[in-house]
This record gives structure tokens, sequence and C-alpha cells, in this order.
């Protein structure tokens, strides 16, 4: 049965129900896609998030050349600007695309159906907005966007200005990755990794995921981002079900740095899936900041993706970051977006985000100029 609240469909393709499409169909065409994502899997976007209060919708085009298109869109609330007081006002409930992107055979059609169908799906109370994660500036989607905004059909909000994205690609043999980087590097890499007595352990089956995701949680809590922007990781029943699913489907890969006593004292979250490892989630023990266990976790991920099924492009995920510009050889720039309806709640949120954001931004240019607020950072994040 289709759902009441999804706008009318045009022959182009639409959003429609996750009943409304051939599971079989649905997989066939993530599993066949370049760079697709895991989590847009049916048994991921469906049966990991069982006892959610609301379902996924999907945007299906299938033309009768045999062409087809998806995007698997979760029903979540977002906050436009983390604003001390403002967090309900500027707060709404959106469609969030997950993985930022379409995918399949994603021509210039394709890309104006979608934003067509998800700019008519946005009614201000069911959805306030349609909500990218990390949308690539070169993304099909991005011109089609500008088109739908040049109508006033939708507003765009963007918190930043858009944001190197960094990625590793790996050479051929991928071993010899080790050599394009300075001598001087490698040798810091080692003996920061010979300073902290540790061992990396690689989780990827499903058997070890709840364990890995207690441990996270646990170093979650006492890392800067945690401290910052809350829980990165919760270990929660359905986060431990996506996990276990994941591994299930051969996606799941992620990584513990662990005192040779055993303590938990960094994690990466991973999955690795069509030729991409996604580092996803990160965090160290604040209390082991000056052995910098980032790095050597991240020296010894790189050392297990160089020696056991190597991807072909490592993906630091979005924002900017001095130690993915170390490791990194491949950048694109990507940041968030939001498509707004344009008059009542919505928009005046959207407003109200714009201003916080602005007094935010001049007052770090300002620290910037100071020297002060690059110090301030790193002895928050608990560095010297």
């Amino acid at each position: 049965m289709r759902a009441a609240h999804l706008p009318e469909r045009s022959p182009s393709g639409g959003l429609y129900a996750p009943s409304e499409v051939s599971r079989a169909e649905w997989r066939a065409l993530v599993t066949a896609s370049a760079h697709s994502e895991p989590k847009l899997l049916p048994e991921v976007a469906l049966d990991a998030r069982r006892g959610a209060q609301a379902e996924p919708v999907l945007f299906w085009r299938k033309n009768d050349r045999g062409a087809r298109a998806l995007a698997v869109l979760e029903r979540r609330p977002v906050r436009l600007a983390r604003a001390p007081g403002l967090g309900r006002l500027t707060s709404m409930s959106a469609l969030r695309v997950v993985g930022s992107d379409l995918f399949g055979d994603v021509d210039r059609g394709s890309a104006e159906a979608f934003i067509g169908a998800a700019s008519a799906a946005i009614d201000g109370r069911n959805t306030g907005c349609v909500w990218f994660d990390d949308l690539d500036t070169g993304s099909p989607l991005a011109e089609p966007i500008e088109a739908a905004r040049r109508k006033r059909l939708i507003d765009v909000f963007s918190p930043f200005a858009p944001q190197p994205h960094w990625y590793i690609r790996f050479p051929d043999p991928p071993a010899a990755y080790w050599k394009t980087l300075p001598g001087k590097a490698r040798y810091k890499l080692r003996r920061k990794a010979r300073a902290f007595s540790h061992r990396v352990v690689a989780i990827t089956e499903p058997g070890e995921v709840e364990a890995f995701l207690q441990k996270a949680r646990a170093i979650s809590e006492r890392s800067w981002q945690g401290k910052r922007f809350g829980l990165r990781v919760r270990a929660s029943a359905a986060e431990i079900r996506e996990a276990k699913i994941l591994a299930a489907a051969g996606a799941f890969r992620s990584y513990l740095l662990e005192r040779d006593d055993g303590t938990p004292v960094a994690f990466v979250l991973g999955t690795q899936w069509q030729g991409r490892f996604r580092h996803e989630e990160t965090g160290y023990d604040m209390a082991f900041a000056e052995l910098s266990p980032g790095i050597v976790l991240l020296y010894g991920l790189l050392g297990d993706l160089l020696a056991r099924e190597p991807p072909e492009l490592l993906d630091f995920g979005a924002g900017d970051a001095e130690y993915k510009r170390s490791f990194a050889n491949v950048y694109r720039e990507s940041g968030r977006v939001a498509l707004i309806r344009r008059g009542g709640y919505p928009l005046a949120a959207s407003a109200l985000a714009r201003g916080w954001l602005g007094a935010e931004r001049r007052g770090r240019d300002v620290l910037r100029r100071t020297g002060i607020y690059e110090k301030a950072r790193r002895l928050y994040r608990g560095r010297r």
C-alpha cells in the first residue's frame, strides 16, 4: 500500500515505500553500483532499523531502456546549527539521503527526477528538509539542486562552505603506498608506534561486533569528540544489529587499539564495500593523547589494509583534518546541504541558524588572527 505522505510520481521516477520495490532488484542495483554503500542494502536499511518510528523512503527510477537509479532516505530529526539555547528552534524533521548521493544509472534525467521528487516531499510538517551529510560539489545532483533554488522551489542551506574531502588512492601494488610518504614521515610513524606498547585488532565477524562497539562507546565517552558533540558510538541495540548485518554481508571492517594489558585506547569504525574502505567514526581516550593513539592506530590500520584484501580507495569521510592531509593523496570538495521548503517554520529556522553560524565564524576569525584559536583547539583535544 502506498504511503499517504509521498508526493505524486512522474513516469521518470518518484518516492516509494520500501514494500513497493522488489528487494531482489534493490539489492542487485546496490551490489552492481560502483562506490555504493553497504548501508544502502535492503537488509541494512530495513532490517537493521526494525522497530524505528518510521521506515525509510526510496527514490526509484526504472525507464523503458532498463536504466535504474536508487536513493534511500531515512526519516530523522536534524539540527541546522549547534546553537546554545536554540537547539529546538534550529531543529526539524528531515529525509536524510543515505550516502548523500543517487546510485545506479545516474544521468541528468535521474538526477533531475530525484531532486524534483525530494523537493515535492518537503511539506514543512512531516518533512522540513531533505538533508545531505556530505554532498560532493561535483555530484550530478549539484546542478538540479541549483536549478530548483533558482526557480524558488526550495531554499538551499549549507552550515559551512565546502571543505576538502580526503582520500587515499592506493597504487599497484598497494604496499607501494608507503614509499609515497616522505622518509621522515615514515620514520616518525615507526617511532610513535614503538613508543606505545600496543596491539591493533581488526574486527570483521558478526560475533565480534558487540564487544567492539561496547569498547568503542567507552572510548567515545572519554574522547574530545564525545565531550564536544556527544557520543559518536552508543552501542545501542540498533547499532549492534546493523553492525552484525554489515559483518554478515562481508562489509564490516573496524579497528581497535589496545594497550598490552588489554585497555582499549582508540577505535576506528569502518566498512569496506565495492573496493572502498570508509573511515566512518574515530576516537581516542584523551588520557593517552600525548602518545598519539589516533596516529598509531591509523598506522596499524593501514598496515592491515595493505596486507589483507586491500581496497582501491580509503575514504576519510567528511571534514578537514591535519592527519587526513598527511596521509591522503586525493581530495574533492564537499559539505552538508539541506533542501528546505520556502516559507513557514523551516525557512525561519534556517535564517536563525545562518545568523548564529555567521556570528560564530566571525568570532573564530578574530581568535585565529590573534593565534588563540589553534592553541585552544589543541589543548581541548588533549595535545600540547
